[in-house]
């Protein structure tokens, strides 16, 4: 276990003790929220916009913005408030302890998909697999603190075997290109060495 495990394990534990006390209908009401607010607010966006040209004395686009971020504020604070309320009422019924479990399941899920994402991403993108550049090194300079993680590759496999599995077949393209783009780039590395010495 290395620092990464150290902080998956920090993040996950947390989420999940804040899903434990929030309670799954109360999270569930937020994320909902989120994606109605987002919805919402581009329908109401145009309306706002005309009011708040002559209300605040501001451009279209200023006025726009104003409005897309005051909708979606106002939206999400409403359906969120509605998910307290009805987690609050269900807290002093035999349903609370579901509620809980459910909320720390969710809690546990969410950081989960979330840094799933992320780790594709690095592999993917921004450190991909070792590169023909790491032959001179030792083995011991190759081992990547990633293999040495228990947990950094099983949570990268998460999304793209429940979710999405056609991410794991782009990283896969996305790696072998940038190999190939390694292996001309140390070609001609050693090529102008040749020709300079």
């Amino acid at each position: 276990m290395n620092w990464i495990d150290i902080i998956i394990l920090i993040i996950v534990g947390l989420s999940v003790i804040k899903g434990l006390r929030e309670g799954l209908i109360k999270q569930l009401f937020f994320f909902v929220g989120i994606y109605i607010a987002i919805f919402a607010s581009g329908h109401l966006t145009p309306f706002l916009e005309n009011k708040l040209i002559h209300l605040l004395d501001v451009s279209p686009k200023m006025a726009h913005t104003i409005g897309m971020a005051l909708s979606f504020i106002v939206i999400l604070v409403l359906v969120s408030w509605l998910g307290r309320l009805i987690s609050k009422s269900v807290s002093h019924t035999p349903l609370a302890i579901f509620n809980r479990l459910g909320g720390a399941f969710l809690g546990f899920i969410i950081p989960i998909t979330i840094l799933s994402y992320i780790f594709l991403f690095i592999d993917s993108i921004v450190f991909p697999s070792f590169t023909p550049f790491q032959k001179g090194k030792t083995e011991k300079e190759q081992i990547d603190i990633r293999q040495e993680s228990r947990f950094y590759y099983p949570i990268k496999k998460v999304v793209p075997t429940f979710i999405a599995p056609y991410l794991l077949e782009k990283e896969r393209e996305l790696i072998e290109k940038n190999t190939d783009n390694a292996i001309n780039g140390n070609k001609q590395y050693t090529s102008l060495t040749n020709r300079t010495r």
